[in-house]
């Protein structure tokens, strides 16, 4: 038996507001200093923060208030967000985590292990099927209480079969179906009828127990996805398709929506109502949507802004944003993922493979500030991560897999799909031509 509890939280007296993945650093003396922004691999991010963003009163277009507000920050997006709903694929996922809506549990600060959230602790039955969940005492920011029942009526829409079917495109399902949750991916594609076929129960107001299929050493690490956050039932079924406006908002979070203008502005304040308001520290938080860096740059340097993210382009050709520029290693990641576009060669593990290592990272990322050579996609950071996991880059090797997979002299061209323009996508196409001597085309697609 196995069992986690708040002992994991670790030290959370300085607990801070979270947005778009990431802690707010301090530098001001009542806070320690912590990392901004959040777990991946392949990319860093790189973010200019405001030397005195927690000063009573500071805040750029935020605002301040004094003391009795407390500190309020401004942060600058190039993106915008098109929907607050974490159910289904959407841009949601930059600003809801550990924002405002909670799930049972959350990462830790290294996005290798969990910490409660709305559980506050929970227990692994020995053959590692089953998952039970022990909710805290917690408020939903009208009021009401929390219970387990929200948390199931969730988990059922989460997995009730959509017309956009569990495809990983724009509006489909957000279930993760690696979680392995019993009966949850039938339910979903409409194989299974009855939800109490499903392994999701609720045996009492604060309790939530999960059954899984086979043993899943990530369960824990799924439930912090954005996707397995609890929702407030009476709002969405009273205004199904505007439960997400802020004068509808019902959050569980440490921050409720208060303006939403698309393209424009996200305004979020403290919740008086969630379990840990003690220790939000930043009373409100202004995120500005859809600028450009250059823009935000400037309004940076004028004070206007307190956060931005900049790309290692950006210091390149500014060395002065050095010194307010924090590093975060792994915050985002570049890779490829293979898919049938209509020729067998891609179906041979050992065609895949060869791809891989004709990739030389190290040339791709020489040239390009912040972006490091992963090679995996298993970050360093998590226990028991070896170099053994790492595709080298071997054009000899890879040639000789193609002709081991009887394709080298006959290999079809290889066509490459982004959602946006990328510098080290063409970096990427010439190393594969050299090293294949293969067709390699890049097409940039819209989103969705």
């Amino acid at each position: 038996m196995q069992s986690q509890g708040d002992d994991a939280r670790g030290d959370e007296a300085d607990r801070i507001g979270k947005v778009h993945h990431m802690t707010v650093i301090s530098s001001s003396s009542q806070f320690n200093r912590r990392a901004l922004l959040g777990a991946g691999i392949g990319g860093a991010g790189l973010l200019a923060t405001g030397c005195s963003i927690f000063d009573s009163g500071s805040g750029g277009g935020g605002g301040g208030g004094g003391d009795e507000e407390g500190p309020a920050i401004t942060i600058a997006r190039t993106s915008d967000i098109d929907s607050l709903d974490p159910h289904y694929v959407n841009s949601s996922m930059y600003i809801l985590p550990a924002s405002m809506m909670e799930g049972l549990l959350m990462q830790d600060e290294s996005g290798s292990d969990v910490v409660p959230a709305l559980a506050e602790s929970w227990d692994v039955s020995e053959d590692e099927l089953t998952y039970t969940f022990h909710l805290r005492q917690a408020n939903w920011s009208n009021g009401d209480p929390v219970t387990a029942e929200d948390a199931i009526w969730s988990f059922q829409r989460l997995l009730s079969p959509t017309g956009a079917g569990s495809g990983y495109t724009t509006g489909a399902s957000r279930y993760l179906p690696s979680a392995q949750i019993k009966g949850a991916a039938d339910y979903q594609s409409g194989a299974l009828d009855s939800w109490d076929d499903v392994g999701i129960s609720a045996p009492d107001e604060s309790t939530v127990v999960i059954e899984l299929d086979d043993p899943n050493p990530d369960l824990l690490l799924n439930m912090t996805h954005y996707s397995m956050s609890v929702l407030h039932p009476a709002t969405v079924d009273a205004e199904p398709q505007n439960w997400t406006l802020p004068e509808n908002w019902v959050g569980n979070g440490p921050y409720v929506l208060t303006n939403w203008v698309p393209n424009s502005t996200l305004e979020m304040e403290k919740n008086p109502e969630y379990w840990d308001a003690d220790n939000v520290q930043v009373q409100r938080i202004t995120v500005q949507l859809a600028g450009e860096l250059t823009t935000q740059t400037l309004s940076f340097r004028n004070g206007e802004l307190d956060v931005i993210g900049v790309t290692g382009e950006t210091l390149q050709t500014d060395p002065d944003l050095e010194e307010s520029t924090v590093r975060v290693d792994g915050y985002s990641t570049f890779y490829l993922q293979s898919m049938w576009g209509g020729h067998e060669a891609i179906k041979d593990q050992r065609v895949r493979r060869a791809i891989s290592m004709a990739i030389d990272r190290e040339a791709m990322t020489a040239t390009n500030a912040g972006i490091v050579a992963a090679g995996s996609l298993i970050p360093d950071s998590v226990p028991g991560w070896s170099e053994e996991l790492l595709v080298p880059f071997d054009p000899d090797g890879a040639r000789a897999l193609l002709e081991e997979a009887g394709v080298l002299d006959d290999l079809p061209g290889l066509r490459i799909q982004s959602g946006y323009e990328e510098p080290i996508l063409a970096i990427m196409r010439e190393g594969l031509i050299d090293v294949l001597g293969i067709d390699v085309t890049i097409d940039v697609l819209e989103e969705g």
